[in-house]
């Protein structure tokens, strides 16, 4: 084996940039074991990859939470080639040797001499099958491939024999293994229960996670909060916490999985993640407005044409020598063609909907902790900072109700949202107020979203249920509503009824007194309450259709809708209004479209000039410039 170092020193040096990518070590290994597989070379994703790799050798970085690596990369990219196999074989052949990995940073670069010592890897895919596909293919590589026996020896994996929960007795399975240098494999399965995975008390010390998601374990809501809870109570809790290590790869089949967490993760700087769609969005526009003609969705001009220019212009392609400009474009104005854009975007672009075909923006929710309501002149105000400014006005709040159908988990939750328009005037500390009102007496209007909550509710307080009679007149209370809508469709009018009377005869039930078990005592609400006007919304129209009719016009017409600082505007309205119509859930935006409907904009505010006009607008003698001067600071 002596007559190899040489050969084993050149894949123990990973510093080669992006454009030399093809001399990093870790490729010339798998060029050299495995041309077969990677005959054709790697692309810049592929480079992206080892970053990610090397990233996770940090020695600054102590334990596992620190330890975590993420790549969102479109379809066709060969990234379960090299991150379900090339990763790991490559890792478990230089074992107890100390290469160089180069990490390249937006400040330079860093240099890290680790020894490696993985032991154990885990392989993990959408179903078992495939993850133990994915050990099985490295097991028949260790145990065929003569180069590798030559230049390494013979690593000799042995079967485990498979003890797990859930399991009668135990088997021997292939895909769970150890070699002679003490490198352990298994495949599993995205939800598959994790006791049974440690080997002697030895934890998983690093886990590969491919293409975890599909349509089918993302179809409801349900479905991926289980799984998104088991990636990370369960999965990530398997790693070795002192030198655990995670690589996730995936492509964007849902915007509500792990890749969320995964995303506000890299803002906080505990995980490093590669965001890479097959071209930019900016260049794919470039490339279609020079090349497709819209009206009748055919490329302009021919393969060589089209690629000449690309290949010369677009710095954003993934895998140029695969993946050209005009395979992009015709596949672009296949699907446009076929009306699947939002499939093209989120396999290729990253995205969860085609941005042609977005109804509503993140950014459209301006979210502040400045606002502030109040009562001033017996009507309800608001304040908040926006546009650099601080604004102050009347706001005419109402709130919309969509009580859920059933407690059943899977079910819609109750939600219970308070939105309105706001007519808001500048505040300039200095200034006087009736001077700004008066130079802009119609202020400016803006929508605002007030109060967010949902979840499982009883009519009345029940146990460690809340109320939607006693949380709809505390809410009432705090913003000094105008009205109290709920939409009815079925059972839901049980509930529109009692609640109606609740609010139209001020009368709650209180929890049963201890004392008189059976007996139900009553709680007279103040007269202040009983003025709230009702509604109920009965609809004909599809669902989503009438919370589109509504909800569009408010965000086509406004920059933004002023927001409370409230986690589920972004995590549950935002999404939910984003894929109305084929998302499994809109109970938090139809509530918003309720509270919306028929809700006024606040008349201006009138100012003693304003006043004076009115009353003197026939009065030849009136004195306009004496009175103006009150307003000039």
């Amino acid at each position: 084996m002596n007559n190899y170092n040489d050969l084993i020193k050149s894949f123990l040096i990973n510093t080669s940039s992006i454009e030399d990518r093809e001399e990093l070590g870790i490729f010339k290994f798998g060029r050299y074991f495995f041309p077969e597989k990677f005959g054709d070379g790697f692309s810049e994703l592929h480079w992206h990859m080892t970053q990610l790799l090397f990233s996770l050798y940090n020695p600054d970085k102590e334990r596992r939470t620190e330890r975590q690596s993420a790549l969102l990369c479109h379809r066709e990219a060969a990234k379960s080639t090299i991150g379900s196999f090339l990763i790991p074989i490559y890792l478990t052949y230089i074992k107890g040797y100390k290469p160089i990995f180069r990490e390249y940073t937006s400040g330079g670069t860093q240099d890290y001499r680790p020894t490696i010592d993985e032991g154990y890897f885990l392989l993990c895919s959408e179903t078992a099958t495939q993850g133990e596909a994915f050990a099985t293919s490295i097991r028949v590589e260790i145990e065929t491939n003569a180069k590798l026996r030559q230049v390494f020896g013979n690593l000799n994996p042995k079967t485990i024999l498979l003890e797990d929960e859930g399991m009668r007795g135990a088997k021997w399975t292939a895909n769970y293994f150890i070699t002679a240098n003490r490198v352990l494999f298994r495949g599993v399965g995205s939800g598959q229960r994790m006791r049974g995975t440690h080997y002697r008390n030895q934890r998983p010390t690093f886990i590969c996670v491919d293409d975890m998601y599909s349509q089918h374990n993302t179809a409801t809501e349900h479905m991926r909060i289980k799984l998104n809870n088991w990636f990370t109570s369960e999965l990530l809790n398997s790693l070795d916490s002192r030198t655990g290590k995670v690589i996730w790869i995936g492509t964007l089949v849902h915007d509500d999985t792990v890749i969320k967490k995964i995303k506000r993760g890299a803002q906080r700087g505990k995980w490093k993640l590669v965001d890479r769609p097959i071209i930019s969005v900016a260049e794919l526009n470039v490339l279609k407005d020079k090349y497709l003609n819209l009206a009748s969705n055919e490329i302009k001009a021919n393969k060589t044409e089209v690629n000449s220019w690309g290949l010369a212009n677009l710095k954003t392609l993934s895998w140029k020598e695969r993946h050209d400009p005009y395979y992009i474009l015709d596949m672009y104005a296949e699907k446009r063609y076929d009306n699947e854009l939002n499939w093209f975007y989120q396999e290729y672009m990253n995205l969860p909907l085609a941005p042609e075909q977005r109804m509503v923006d993140e950014e459209s929710f301006y979210l502040t902790d400045t606002i502030k309501f109040f009562e001033k002149n017996e009507k309800q105000y608001v304040s908040f900072e926006y546009d650099n400014k601080y604004w102050e006005g009347p706001v005419n709040l109402e709130l919309g109700i969509d009580p859920a159908s059933s407690s059943n988990e899977k079910a819609d939750d109750t939600v219970m949202v308070v939105a309105g328009y706001a007519r808001v005037y500048p505040q300039v500390k200095g200034r006087d107020t009736q001077g700004l009102i008066h130079a802009n007496t119609k202020g400016l209007v803006l929508p605002i979203i007030a109060h967010v909550e949902g979840g499982k509710y009883a009519i009345y307080e029940y146990k460690h249920m809340k109320g939607i009679c006693e949380q709809a007149l505390k809410i009432d209370k705090k913003f000094k509503l105008k009205g109290i809508k709920i939409e009815i469709n079925g059972q839901q009018e049980q509930i529109a009824r009692v609640l109606e009377t609740s609010l139209q005869q001020g009368i709650l039930k209180n929890k049963a007194d201890d004392s008189q078990k059976g007996v139900v005592s009553r709680q007279e609400i103040s007269p202040s309450y009983r003025k709230t006007p009702f509604w109920t919304e009965f609809q004909n129209v599809k669902k989503d259709e009438r919370i589109a009719q509504q909800l569009m016009p408010i965000f086509h017409n406004y920059n933004h809708v002023i927001c409370e600082n409230n986690y589920l505007i972004l995590n549950k309205i935002y999404p939910q209004v984003l894929t109305l119509g084929i998302g499994d859930h809109d109970d938090y935006a139809d509530a918003l479209a309720i509270a919306f409907k028929e809700v006024s904009v606040p008349d201006p505010i009138s100012t003693p000039f304003d006043d004076y006009i009115k009353r003197n607008k026939n009065n030849k003698d009136r004195d306009d410039d004496d009175l103006d001067s009150w307003y000039i600071s």
